[in-house]
């Protein structure tokens, strides 16, 4: 009998749609976070466990090139934690799923984003709230000013 572990990197995006421009790379995050439900099933009898990390905002070089600190600061304020992750923070996580410490752990995505199942937002200045996803971001992301808003939501009956 084999053993072994296989940790996939998602993202939080996999798990609710990711931001305005981002449908393609949320789409794949969650097929990551799906491989790794569906690869745990089929490699548990063979002694290999699978697991997934799935980051938050991480402060990373990508983030350097691709956010504006203005931004990343808006990010912040949505995050219960007061702050951005960080690359070891997710490290720990995996180095905690490749240990025998979670040898009874398999087909889990961890989110390592600040706060158990938040979707970060953009916090509206004139609100002084964050807007979540379902909400009408044009203006807020420079690179998604040409996109058409959509409907504000309906609040729920």
């Amino acid at each position: 009998r084999g053993r072994g572990v296989i940790i996939n990197v998602g993202s939080i995006a996999g798990h609710h749609g990711g931001g305005p421009g981002a449908a393609v790379y949320a789409a794949a995050k969650a097929g990551v976070m799906c491989l790794t439900k569906g690869l745990a099933k089929e490699l548990a009898p063979h002694g290999v466990r699978v697991n997934g990390v799935a980051p938050g905002v991480i402060d990373t070089p990508f983030h350097e090139r691709m956010s504006t600190p203005e931004l990343l600061q808006q990010f912040v304020k949505t995050i219960p934690m007061g702050r951005l992750g960080t690359s070891e923070e997710c490290g720990r996580v995996i180095a905690f799923l490749a240990s025998d410490a979670a040898s009874y752990v398999t087909g889990q995505s961890i989110f390592v984003d600040g706060v158990p199942g938040f979707v970060p937002g953009i916090v509206d200045q004139d609100l002084e709230r964050p807007i979540w996803r379902n909400e009408v971001l044009v203006g807020h992301l420079p690179h998604v000013a040409e996109l058409e808003p959509s409907p504000a939501p309906r609040a729920p009956p």
